[in-house]
Formats: structure tokens, sequence, C-alpha cells
């Protein structure tokens, strides 16, 4: 089994278009790391130089959230759905 990646459409270009990725289950570091590992130019457009998600960026898996940097320890199962959120704002 795998976890889900839900890639938004800005950042599609990087992966050959496509709306969702899949990695190996593990920790939201363990899985970020996979990201790096598999698809490096989607990497250099979430990550910043310490491997670390941009501040524009935002996870959240389900329902929730990954606010805080001690909440990289947390468990993505099977079948779990990660979601790349970039939010868009204007005036």
């Amino acid at each position: 089994m795998a976890v889900i990646i839900k890639i938004p459409q800005m950042l599609r270009q990087f992966i050959g278009d496509v709306k969702e990725i899949s990695v190996e289950p593990g920790t939201v570091s363990e899985v970020v790391s996979e990201i790096k590992k598999n698809y490096p130019d989607l990497a250099e457009q979430i990550l910043d130089s310490k491997d670390h998600i941009k501040g524009h960026i935002k996870l959240c898996i389900n329902s929730g959230f990954v606010n805080h940097p001690s909440e990289y320890l947390q468990i993505v199962s099977d079948n779990q759905i990660l979601k790349l959120i970039i939010p868009i704002t204007g005036g």
C-alpha cells in the first residue's frame, strides 16, 4: 500500500502533469524524503535549502494541517491522503 499525495495544479508540471503520486508510508518527514528522492523536480519547488517545506506551502493529512515541525514525526499510514496546498491570496 502507499500514501497518496495530491498535487495542486501549479506544481503538476514538475511531475508529468499528474494529479497525485504515491510513496511508502512512514512519518511525515520520511514521506517528504521519499518525495525528494523520487520526484526531485517537485522537491525543488516545495523544499527549502534545509529540506523543510517552504513557508508558503501547507501540508494536510486527511483533514488536518501539519503546522509545527514536531508534527513531522506523525505517522502517515497506508491509504491516507497528504495534500500539498498553496494558499492563494488576493487584494
